[in-house]
């Protein structure tokens, strides 16, 4: 669980940081969606946390298989997206 609040906690700073002191695109509403989206991911990342934790806990102590979440898998596809956009950005930039 600490693991998914610290990546929750770095993508909002990381919202923060985009929106309010880095041009990334040099357009404005380019960089207020990239700061939106991550801020956006920050909440989503900390709520999926609990409920995985929640939800493991007893299979975790009883020993039996754990549950599956896409969750991370479509976090690691937005990241990516985002990822691949910044990077067309600052190349076009």
């Amino acid at each position: 669980m600490l693991a998914y609040l610290r990546t929750a906690l770095a993508l909002m700073a990381a919202g923060v940081a985009v929106r309010g002191f880095v041009e990334v695109f040099g357009n404005a509403a380019y960089d207020t969606a990239l700061g939106v989206s991550l801020l956006g991911l920050g909440p989503i990342t900390s709520a999926n946390s609990f409920h995985r934790w929640f939800t493991n806990e007893t299979p975790i102590r009883r020993g039996a298989p754990l549950t599956f979440s896409a969750v991370p898998r479509l976090l690691a596809y937005v990241l990516t997206l985002l990822v691949a956009a910044v990077l067309v950005g600052v190349l076009i930039k």
